[in-house]
């Protein structure tokens, strides 16, 4: 039974849902697509002008709740700017890009899986608190569920984290969530188990991240052996940045702010290279094939700008959230490349690929569900196809296309699959009405709706 979490006034509850597909799209976003699932939006193209006019428009623009949190670099700060120092992995700046997603405020569209990617960063980078005051958050937001020792395991976390009193300032009611939910353990019975598993698990994982670090770290000194590289590689493909970000930082990732370094990048390309010569020149080929484009990317950065770089961003990013696609797929190309002040990310770039596809671009949604199923994600596969043969007047290559992808995947997973595959589907087309909802909402914005209806 999902459990009712009780406010401290007993007069009202938070009913939390998580079910096991949306646990299983949230894991695949984190760890296998690299970041962000959105999903392919029947919107005509010519929806997609920004509106810069009305109350609604001030208000999802305006930087004035980010203002209170005293969070900003400085005041007014856009969202293009937050989103340049969370690249630097500045926590304060991934906490408001992580509150901008989950909120759609301060210049920021409303997207729960985007606000997931900078969450798990936090805990990537060593905030496993703020990552379980941020699980409390969304789940408030989105109406979300999980299993009572698990809210227990969150609340717990979330308490240590030195952004609470930041939230709760503007707006995010934790005790009402939390300390009802404390209260109420007579009534649950054996959540320790579910407490105990949780936590032992973010220990463990915080443990592995940690010792990570210290790897790329140590590689600024020496070479890798083959076993290192194999421990690697898997990450080369979307998380090549944050290597290559633990190589260049000496800093301690849950305590510090971030001190990149291109003279510790330099150490580590000039070691690794010269072993890499040492094989060349005995005609050896041990040296993992990643592992190899991980040095030549090293070098590639060290001759881009560092990251977060200024470049000119703010009408790029303001137009991209508002929802102009060509602006999207500008952003998307940047994350791609690194350049314009990007920093490079095919994590990112393929987010940002995905959410072209949100606002109606049809090759955005096409190549998603594609990429998907190369990477073994079927059911997302199949929802973005099936969400891409939704639309209107389709080419009749491209829908063959999508119809052929969608016949591979049932004839894989059969129709014991089938359900499944649609409450996949029905995950993101919500996403997707969200989102538009935000964008095409009038005068009264998104959280003021939601919190209207609470009333």
């Amino acid at each position: 039974m999902a459990p009712y979490i009780k406010t401290n006034d007993h007069k009202t509850t938070v009913r939390m849902r998580i079910n096991l597909v949306f646990l299983k799209i949230v894991a695949a976003f984190l760890f296998a697509t690299g970041l962000y699932i959105s999903l392919a939006a029947g919107v005509s193209a010519d929806s997609t002008e920004p509106e810069e006019s009305g109350t609604y428009a001030f208000q999802r623009e305006s930087t004035a709740l980010f203002e209170k949190t005293g969070l900003l670099a400085h005041p007014g700060e856009t969202a293009a700017q937050i989103l340049l120092r969370a690249h630097k992995r500045e926590p304060d700046a991934m906490v408001l890009a992580a509150l901008g997603y989950a909120w759609g405020v301060c210049g920021f569209p409303p997207n729960m899986f985007m606000a997931f990617y900078w969450t798990a960063e936090l805990e990537f980078f060593g905030d496993k608190a703020t990552e379980g005051l941020f699980a409390v958050l969304l789940w408030q937001e989105y109406e979300l569920d999980a299993s009572f020792g698990g809210v227990l395991a969150r609340c717990a976390l979330a308490r240590k984290s030195p952004y609470l009193n930041a939230l709760k300032g503007v707006g995010f009611e934790f005790e009402k969530i939390c300390s009802g939910t404390e209260e109420d353990k007579p009534n649950f019975p054996g959540w320790e188990i579910d407490y105990e598993k949780y936590m032992t698990g973010k220990e463990k994982r915080n443990k592995e991240r940690l010792a990570f670090a210290a790897l790329m770290r140590e590689l600024r000194s020496r070479p890798a052996t083959l076993d290192e590289q194999d421990k690697i590689k898997r990450f080369v493909w979307d998380y090549s940045d944050m290597l290559l970000f633990f190589a260049a930082t000496s800093h301690d990732p849950g305590k510090e702010i971030p001190d990149w370094s291109a003279d510790r990048l330099t150490d580590f390309l000039v070691v690794q290279r010269e072993q890499l010569e040492k094989e060349h020149q005995a005609g050896k080929q041990d040296m993992r094939p990643e592992f190899i484009a991980l040095i030549h990317e090293a070098a590639a950065l060290l001759a881009r700008r560092p990251p977060g770089t200024p470049g000119n961003m703010d009408t790029l990013i303001r137009n991209a959230h508002l929802g102009d696609v060509t602006s999207i797929r500008r952003v998307a190309e940047h994350y791609a490349n690194g350049t314009a002040g990007f920093i490079k990310s095919e994590a990112l770039s393929n987010c940002w690929l995905r959410l072209a596809a949100m606002y109606s671009d049809r090759e955005a949604a096409l190549v998603s569900a594609i990429q998907l199923y190369t990477r073994g994600n079927l059911d997302q596969a199949w929802a973005w196809a099936s969400i891409f043969l939704m639309c209107e007047e389709l080419d009749a290559i491209s829908k063959a296309s999508a119809q052929n992808l969608l016949a591979k995947i049932e004839a894989i997973q059969g129709e014991d699959k089938a359900c499944e595959r649609e409450s996949v589907k029905t995950v993101f087309l919500n996403a997707r009405d969200t989102l538009l909802k935000w964008r095409f909402g009038g005068k009264e914005n998104r959280r003021a709706g939601r919190q209207n209806k609470s009333r």
